[in-house]
């Protein structure tokens, strides 16, 4: 599909999602890569304040997770920084928790052909919203959720 039809599939919710998207990836990339993630991490844990949840439903809100992964994943690659799975992942858990949609920031590791490998996603209701289903099967996840709020975070 040509990329300007693309981005006229999308509805308008989507489309001003996009734009904070592509707005926020650079700035959550040239953090991490200046400052780490823990230091990001802490900054978007606090502002802005996740609103309470404003989806009637489980379904509405799990669509709207999925259509945000989804947007995100348009932003993430495209413009000039492309974001690796780690800051792409902390971008969608920002944006969904900015929406009261609260999420799992998963990290797994594999040690596949005796090299080490790490990835980051997101997980809604137990499920990845920005990768494959199995996903952790073939990234063994670590218990920690890296997207939980730190100490002193709302």
């Amino acid at each position: 599909m040509h990329e300007l039809a693309k981005l006229r599939a999308l509805n308008p919710a989507e489309r001003r999602l996009l734009l904070v998207s592509c707005a926020a990836a650079p700035l959550v990339a040239g953090g991490v890569a200046l400052f780490g993630f823990r230091r990001v991490h802490a900054v978007l844990a606090r502002w802005p304040r996740p609103r309470s949840t404003r989806f009637r439903t489980a379904e509405d809100a799990s669509a709207r997770a999925q259509s945000a992964a989804r947007v995100v994943a348009i932003a993430a690659g495209r413009g000039p920084v492309r974001a690796t799975c780690l800051r792409r992942s902390l971008l969608l858990w920002w944006l969904l928790r900015w929406d009261g949609i609260e999420t799992i920031l998963r990290v797994g590791v594999n040690r596949d052909g005796g090299s080490f490998h790490a990835h980051a996603w997101v997980e809604y209701g137990g499920r990845p919203l920005n990768d494959a289903e199995d996903i952790a099967l073939r990234f063994p996840a670590f218990e920690r959720n890296f997207g939980a709020a730190p100490e002193g975070a709302s």
